[in-house]
């Protein structure tokens, strides 16, 4: 499909009617003289659902990270909080929001470039993700490896450190931690959520590979999948308990499962239901976001058994009407809306797998060199410390990575890989002829030529996505 530069689109109205200058017949295409303009500007009610994604993201790594503060201010020692405790205590919430949003974007992804360049399409998508990810994963592995050799604080082995640096480059560490628990470097704990995401992705891969021009026996296996994952976890959960139930990836890839039938669903939609800019996504947005709040309050007064039940159940399918309200037309105006897609909670989105990667290990370190200082100046220094390594990781390492990978294959023109949505693409519509003042007095139709952006022909390149394409047929 042909695709205009930015600077040609124009804003269209509440009906149709372009709004743009004044005709000037020798200067081609003619503009409307109408003056209404829509309260949502196309391309804003774009970029709102793309900062709304990170957003939702960027309060998950607050969760994670929240999670982890134990380790440098004990819980022990941390005056009770009541409800608030929860937002202590919702890490694998945080992880639940991650696979979710994380398994809708990449699906969209995989389906349009398997449409747009064939088999080549998502096994290059799936390869530039990879590296991405690999990239900063070696280079913490690198950081531990060397620590590991010059810390004597350090309680681990070196063939403990070893093993440990070896399952998590090989993307196996969720399986080496449940049968190794003992022998695992802590530090290095939570990147079991990598593992299961890349393993998840590469049997995706595979699915779309085969299913992609059948989309409709794709979403009937998602929606299968769903039900027998669930089971399935509550069993292992009765039988083996919470430890083994949190590591395998058969039984927490259900918020994946949720985020592709999602992704397939929507692009089932009909049109008129996808693209018609009602206020109902917003309202869908916001309720999906009250429920994760009463989830997340609801970890204050729960244990993780919860969580792997009833609790969990619910919180997966707000994440997962949240995302559904993200992919259609959005009011910007709404609260939820304007809470989620705020400027700063955005960044943390964009940055959350620089942060997801580097938190523990940083706040390990400085709670082995710091054992007498008081937790809260140590959970102000560690969190300034995290700052600033995510800070320079982004700037050196995640966005030059992500140029270099943008580079990988063919690319549409004028992709940015810079790991910030920067380019939307248009589609020509023709609204009704507007009636102006002909030479002679008399009223003419004059044709009108608009653009509107195309909510399925995005350009959004971050940690969890490559979609560069439509992905209709």
């Amino acid at each position: 499909m042909a695709r205009k530069p930015p600077a040609a689109a124009r804003a269209t109205g509440a009906r149709g009617s372009p709004a743009g200058r004044a005709p000037d017949p020798g200067s081609g295409p003619v503009t409307s003289t109408a003056h209404t303009s829509p309260p949502t500007p196309p391309a804003a009610a774009v970029g709102t659902r793309l900062a709304l994604l990170d957003g939702f993201r960027g309060l998950a790594i607050v969760l994670v990270v929240l999670s982890h503060l134990g380790k440098v201010w004990p819980e022990q020692l941390r005056p009770d909080l009541g409800p608030l405790d929860g937002f202590f205590l919702a890490g694998s919430v945080g992880v639940t929001m991650f696979l979710v949003v994380g398994g809708y974007l990449v699906t969209r992804g995989l389906l349009a470039a398997r449409l747009r360049d064939g088999v080549r399409g998502p096994v290059r998508s799936f390869g530039r993700r990879l590296v991405r990810i690999s990239l900063q994963v070696y280079l913490l592995l690198g950081v531990v490896a060397v620590v590991a050799e010059l810390d004597p604080t350090d309680p681990n082995s070196r063939a403990a450190t070893n093993s440990s640096i070896l399952a998590v480059g090989t993307y196996w560490w969720n399986d080496y931690v449940r049968l190794n628990a003992l022998d695992a470097r802590s530090d290095l704990g939570p990147l079991y959520y990598l593992s299961i995401e890349v393993q998840f992705y590469a049997v995706l891969l595979l699915l779309v590979l085969v299913l992609a021009r059948h989309r409709r026996v794709l979403l009937a296996l998602l929606a299968v999948a769903i039900p027998v994952v669930t089971v399935w976890r509550w069993y292992v959960y009765d039988t083996q308990g919470w430890f083994a139930a949190s590591l395998m990836t058969t039984t927490r890839m259900d918020g994946l499962l949720y985020g592709a039938l999602v992704a397939v669903a929507v692009d089932l939609l009909p049109g008129r239901i996808r693209d018609d800019p009602r206020r109902q996504s917003a309202a869908l947005v916001g309720g999906a976001l009250l429920v994760v709040g009463g989830v997340v309050v609801s970890c204050a007064f729960y244990d993780i058994g919860a969580y792997f039940k009833v609790q969990g159940i619910a919180l997966t399918v707000a994440c997962a009407l949240l995302v559904l309200g993200s992919a259609t037309p959005l009011d910007p105006r709404a609260y939820a809306v304007r809470v989620l897609s705020g400027r700063r909670l955005a960044w943390l989105g964009a940055a959350s797998l620089t942060i997801f990667v580097w938190h523990v290990p940083i706040f390990e370190l400085l709670m082995r060199h710091t054992p007498s200082w008081s937790p809260a100046v140590r959970t102000v220094v560690a969190l300034a410390l995290l700052a600033g390594v995510v800070v320079l990781v982004e700037r050196w390492v995640a966005r030059p990575v992500g140029r270099m990978t943008g580079r990988l294959g063919p690319t549409p023109a004028g992709h940015r890989p810079d790991n910030r949505p920067r380019r939307l693409a248009v589609r020509p519509v023709s609204p009704p002829p507007m009636p102006v003042r002909g030479p002679t007095g008399t009223d003419a139709a004059v044709p009108v030529t608009a653009t509107v952006p195309r909510t399925d022909e995005l350009d959004l390149w971050d940690d969890d996505l490559d979609w560069d394409g439509p992905v209709r047929d």
